[in-house]
């Protein structure tokens, strides 16, 4: 932040510059998103942010943390203009949410610190854009008086209006008292919005804060955030008195006691898990819920549990304890044994998706999986290597974040259609999950005669519950009707709402409909 307002400092423009663009996103942001769905629109925000952002030296390309986060956004855009998908959107939003921590917060480490820092420069934002604007008309008396005016009169007021409004919607006395506050701001509304749409209104007050905190949020030096002190090795703390019944060599042979009985534990479980989950599982025509549903997450629960045993342990001197080297062996055994734990849970998801086929929560249980994996590793290295709980919260926070990206560079809709169609016929089809899936995967849920009585007999055959659900012949009159509403609207889209998934399904519905035709491009909407 510091360096951000030497180079203000020294480029007067560049500084006079910066206070308009929380007034640009204001009117860019109605104009690029109201009354759209996200598409091009997106990816040319990104744009303009990444660009202002730049152009005023508020990012610093030395800083790594920044760029990955800007790159983030970037990519995240890129892939809302390719699949428009609700997962590319909410990777798009948290990579800005956590790079507004991070400008607010230039040194932070810690990542997932981002989401504080970044709620205080929501905060901070306007109160220290309205002191930029003051400094740069400082040498105007008559300017200077009224933004003074709107800091010192303005703001309380406002603050004041807001509590009145919460009052009132909490009490009808207090409402009655002010003479129905409540319904004067309704009526107001009303007769803003015969001038401009109350949506497009707030979308710009949106687009104001968001200028706000991008370009003058900071975080409060006062607040310790964990993780951003210290540094990545375990420092070993000096006592002069520790005690001999509660010393060291009490605390390691209560540990290593202990991770003993545990690995015996935890030794039965993989042996059962690998018995009867890998090598011998048998469906009995269930829906697996408690084997899946109920089992995972409580595994999942005991390696977290299994986590936190080590990090206790190991939190201080007995990480330099001289005689700790059997502990460090069966802590290795430990986190073995939870990473095979952790495969097993995957077993179970594996089998839950081989009978009843893909869904997002599959998809994101093997995604969890992951994280957790890399996350015994780095509980092995902190133990291996002495290192601290902020190398810990500084890896794992950026493996989570990179998980995400990932996971948001696939459109998953189309990828658990063509899945789960090509398998109607040996797992379950959920058709009210199916025909709840994105527009692009229309064209792959579509199905002719002759899949959908295959489907319909195998159903039958393997799953006597099927008929509890939407029916084959009902779900495919559904994809029907989206089909045709889908190329009736495609033409009247306009072109900030553009994706290439939506483009490539009208080709592909047009070909399956008359086998040569072809949608006309996107014109701006009339």
């Amino acid at each position: 932040m510091h360096d951000n307002h030497v180079s203000m400092k020294n480029n007067p423009d560049m500084k006079k510059a910066s206070l308009i663009i929380p007034l640009l996103l204001a009117i860019l942001f109605p104009l690029l998103l109201h009354r759209q769905q996200a598409g091009l629109n997106v990816l040319l925000f990104d744009a303009v942010i990444t660009g202002l952002l730049l152009f005023t030296k508020r990012i610093k390309i030395a800083r790594s943390l920044n760029m990955l986060l800007c790159s983030g956004v970037m990519l995240s855009g890129l892939m809302v203009l390719i699949y428009g998908s609700t997962l590319a959107v909410a990777a798009n939003v948290v990579s800005l949410i956590l790079l507004t921590g991070s400008l607010a917060l230039p040194d932070m480490a810690v990542l997932l610190n981002g989401f504080m820092a970044s709620v205080a420069a929501v905060i901070t934002g306007p109160f220290r854009y309205l002191g930029a604007w003051n400094q740069s008309i400082s040498k105007s008396h008559r300017w200077q008086h009224w933004i003074r005016f709107g800091g010192f009169v303005i703001v309380p007021i406002i603050i004041l209006i807001i509590f009145i409004l919460l009052y009132s919607a909490a009490s009808p006395y207090f409402n009655k008292l002010t003479g129905n506050f409540v319904q004067m701001l309704v009526n107001l509304n009303q007769w803003i919005a015969t001038f401009i749409s109350p949506d497009a209104f707030w979308i710009g007050i949106a687009g104001l804060f968001i200028g706000f905190s991008l370009f003058y949020g900071k975080f409060p030096f006062q607040i310790k955030l964990l993780g951003e002190t210290g540094n990545d090795e375990q420092k070993r703390v000096k006592s002069k008195y520790s005690g001999s019944i509660l010393g060291l060599k009490t605390e390691a042979k209560t540990a290593i006691l202990m991770f003993v009985l545990l690995n015996l534990l935890i030794a039965v479980m993989n042996v059962l898990d690998l018995y009867y989950v890998w090598f011998n599982f048998e469906w009995d025509g269930g829906f697996l819920k408690q084997f899946v549903h109920e089992g995972t997450w409580l595994l999942i629960l005991s390696i977290f549990i299994s986590m936190s045993l080590v990090l206790w342990y190991f939190r201080g001197n007995l990480n330099f304890f001289s005689r700790n080297r059997s502990l460090i062996i069966l802590t290795r055994i430990w986190l073995a044994q939870n990473a095979l734990l952790t495969l097993s849970v995957a077993m179970r998801n594996y089998w839950y998706l081989h009978y009843f086929n893909l869904a997002f929560k599959r998809i994101w249980v093997f995604a969890f999986l992951v994280l957790v994996l890399l996350g015994l590793l780095t509980v092995m290295l902190k133990v291996e290597r002495k290192k601290s709980l902020r190398y810990l919260l500084i890896r794992n926070s950026l493996f989570a974040y990179c998980v995400f990206m990932v996971l948001s560079l696939f459109n998953w809709d189309v990828i658990i259609a063509r899945f789960n169609v090509n398998r109607s016929e040996k797992a379950f089809f959920h058709t009210n999950f199916m025909m709840s899936l994105h527009s692009s995967a229309l064209p792959v849920l579509l199905m002719d005669d002759q899949k959908l009585q295959s489907t319909e007999v195998a159903q039958k055959k393997l799953y006597p519950y099927h008929g509890r659900y939407m029916s084959l012949v009902k779900y495919n009159n559904v994809i029907r009707e989206r089909k045709r509403n889908f190329l009736a609207g495609y033409p009247q889209m306009h072109w900030l709402s553009f994706t290439v998934a939506d483009y490539r399904t009208s080709q592909k519905l047009m070909r399956t409909q008359s086998g040569s035709a072809r949608v006309p491009a996107i014109t701006p909407a009339e």
